[in-house]
């Protein structure tokens, strides 16, 4: 038997995400999205703060998700908007694999500094382009 580290909540197996495939989850009262992108898996608040759109069904260019309502774009490493006209940024969450296992954690102060520090020195600005 494997124990979970401590904080984190087991939510779904890694191997039933694909890439570019998201899962809609509820942790503790909180819906979020969980998408795996170019190999890496993210966590981010499931309604777009704008009007609410599911960001879960949204589309995916790189590390950004556009809304499906109003095309609003986020950056998921940092939840920072890229396009509006939503205002407000996302709120992301840590994702870990663990024994097969994708794991979220909820407290927002908590980032691991390698996944952190890469995401905000690979954050990128200006207009993302979706198909």
């Amino acid at each position: 038997q494997v124990t979970t580290p401590s904080g984190w909540i087991p939510v779904a197996r890694a191997g039933s995400l694909n890439e570019g495939e998201t899962l809609r989850v509820q942790v503790d009262g909180t819906v979020m999205a969980i998408a795996k992108l170019q190999g890496v898996f993210y966590a981010f608040q499931e309604f777009c703060p704008h009007a609410g759109g599911p960001l879960s069904e949204g589309s995916f260019q790189s590390e950004q998700v556009q809304c499906p309502w109003h095309r609003s774009c986020f950056d998921v490493r940092t939840g920072q908007v890229t396009r509006g006209p939503a205002k407000v940024a996302l709120r992301t969450y840590p994702v870990m694999v663990w024994a097969d296992t994708l794991h979220v954690r909820l407290s927002p102060e908590f980032l691991p500094k390698d996944k952190g520090d890469k995401g905000r020195r690979q954050e990128k600005k200006g207009e993302p382009v979706f198909s």
